[in-house]
């Protein structure tokens, strides 16, 4: 299988970056804005192409580039860092030729986007290159290494046996870094891959689904609770090439589900990153053909629910073609489109979470150095920060526009605190306090975020459970969501699930007669309610001689000449090997 990645292509690789959490509700939509974006930096054609989306930690911006012109010290593209006005641009890493096998590459070539950073480290992927040409997950100082020095390292190199070939940047979650794999399946089939920061860890979630496989996902998952949700380019339907989907994982025990098709109608049928907010998926689908010009939409997190929130057209100033980085904050809704728009150049929009309100902020204006036709957006608590392309000689730019406050203000619900970690035993009840308050007086609602089976929460955030004989033992993540109809604010616990061993239970024939000299066989039936069940053995205790029991229960005996005619008491006992283990005896009298 052959693997390219062009401008154009790149433009698929999606993810919305991480915003700040939420403090003001966007109330009023008739704010002025600032009609064309500024202009951070322009990226020459010996430099390359920006990849769709930025990171933005505090003031300062990361990202990558895509390759430049060949044979001009970027043909294998670049991280750099700028702080949000434009100043300090920094290359953190450069991909240059290394020498060695596979085109010498060794180091990596033709990085994701988004980064991650953490703990003074910047986390990404790129598609190719690395110790067998199949791309690498890699980490550098946010101090960078420039062309050439320390602090940068390769924490896996895909080595396409099968996996290889990661087509997104990264999300990052607890200490683990998930991101999308072109391949991972001998079968070619896409899928998530996992690992640790410290490149520990590494594990795979992919599988043949029913109806549908994803083919190419081309955006970092997005990890919620033991959920994790991702799009595809294409699906596989049997032989055949399928419209784009949006799917999940589960991470406990790997099932798999396709949770919506795109058809190439109003949907569109290329579904880019998704991000989630108070139980809700938001993405957009970006195709455009006769009969759509892509799509906002939303669906819940376990699939039910599905709404298109905004159809583009090209008979408005909205543009079409919606791009990568749509971001939820404060109850709105901020993207981006590429195509059309007042100047033909694109534009930036908002609306409603639930689609309402739609209007435009922002767009993109001919003119030598303007940036033109986005392809990705990050959005900040004060600016919307994307990649553009260049009406100018410039490849590529980085703009940003700023989102001025807003008059009033929303409080989040805050929580009194946060339970602390408890056991409960499987079969025994369990209610937990978990309320929240909200400065501004408005009214809560509650909701659990893919909860255990059977878990449930009331309109005053108590939380009740009583785990099944099948839920333990186990340790489950509990996270509560409460909103004010406007912004959510979450909290997450563990509950842990003892197993609780049940008594087993044996049952004898009942006391009969034998007459001596004939052979008697017949069995005590032994139970367990325990699930996963555990092994019974059942023993003889006492009883006439000759008698004989096996572990199974099978019970023979032939009463001799001397036995006869007699009373004898039987005594049977059955083991389980569970923690603690438990006995039962019991007793028959049989006459002889």
């Amino acid at each position: 299988m052959f693997y390219h990645k062009n401008a154009a292509e790149s433009k698929t690789i999606l993810k919305a970056c991480a915003v700040r959490a939420v403090s003001l509700l966007l109330i009023s939509c008739s704010v002025a804005y600032a009609k064309d974006p500024q202009v951070l930096r322009t990226f020459s054609v010996v430099e390359g192409q920006i990849e769709p989306n930025v990171t933005v930690v505090g003031d300062m911006i990361y990202g990558v580039v895509n390759g430049g012109a060949p044979g001009l010290g970027f043909d294998g593209g670049f991280v750099f860092k700028v702080k949000n006005d434009g100043s300090d641009f920094q290359i953190l890493k450069n991909f240059v030729v290394t020498g060695g096998k596979n085109g010498g590459w060794s180091e990596g070539m033709s990085p994701n986007s988004p980064l991650v950073v953490v703990d003074g480290f910047v986390y990404g992927t790129t598609m190719l290159g690395g110790a067998a040409a199949q791309g690498t997950v890699f980490k550098v100082s946010t101090n960078g290494v420039g062309f050439g020095g320390s602090g940068f390292s390769i924490i896996k190199h895909f080595d396409g046996n099968p996996q290889g070939h990661p087509n997104s940047g990264l999300t990052f979650q607890g200490k683990s870094l998930f991101g999308s794999l072109s391949v991972a399946t001998a079968l070619d089939d896409g899928g998530i891959f996992r690992i640790d920061t410290n490149g520990l860890n590494y594990g795979v979630y992919a599988s043949r689904a029913v109806g549908a496989s994803p083919l190419y996902p081309n955006a970092p998952p997005v990890v919620v609770g033991n959920k994790i949700y991702d799009t595809a380019a294409l699906s596989l339907i049997g032989e055949d090439y399928g419209p784009g989907i949006l799917w999940s994982v589960t991470t406990n025990d790997t099932s798999f589900t396709i949770m919506k098709s795109f058809p190439d109608n109003v949907l569109g049928s290329t579904p880019t990153e998704v991000t989630e907010d108070g139980g809700w998926l938001y993405g957009v689908s970006d195709s455009v053909s006769a009969f759509s010009r892509g799509s906002v939409y939303r669906v819940k997190t376990d699939g039910t629910g599905f709404q298109t929130l905004y159809a583009f057209s090209e008979t408005n100033n909205a543009g079409y073609k919606p791009v990568s980085g749509l971001t939820v904050m404060e109850g709105m809704i901020y993207g981006a489109t590429e195509l059309g728009g007042a100047n033909n150049g694109g534009a930036l929009y908002r609306m409603a979470v639930d689609g309402t309100g739609f209007s435009v902020i922002g767009s993109f204006s001919a003119g030598s150095g303007n940036p033109r036709n986005p392809y990705g957006l990050a959005v900040t608590a004060d600016a919307l920060i994307g990649a553009a392309n260049s009406d100018s000689t410039g490849v590529s730019t980085l703009f940003k526009l700023a989102v001025p406050a807003v008059a009033q203000p929303n409080r989040a619900p805050v929580f009194d605190r946060t339970p602390d970690a408890i056991t409960v035993a499987e079969l025994a009840g369990m209610a937990v306090t978990n309320r929240a308050t909200d400065a501004d007086g408005q009214a809560l609602t509650y909701s659990l975020l893919n909860p255990p089976a059977g878990a449930a929460i009331s309109s005053s955030g108590v939380i009740t459970w009583t785990p099944t004989e099948l839920q333990g033992p186990s340790t489950n993540s509990v996270v509560t969501v409460v909103t004010d109809g406007f912004v959510r604010t979450t909290n997450q616990f563990n509950v842990v699930v003892s197993e609780v061993n049940t008594s087993p239970v044996l049952t004898l024939p009942a006391s009969l007669s034998i007459n001596e000299l004939s052979a008697y066989k017949g069995s005590a039936m032994s139970s367990d309610a325990d699930l996963p069940a555990n092994v019974l053995s059942v023993a003889l205790v006492s009883g006439p001689a000759g008698l004989s029991v096996a572990s199974n229960g099978a019970i023979a005996w032939t009463p001799t000449e001397s036995q006869g005619p007699g009373s004898y008491a039987v005594v049977l006992r059955v083991s389980d090997n569970g923690s603690p283990a438990l006995i039962w005896d019991i007793k028959a009298s049989w006459a002889y």
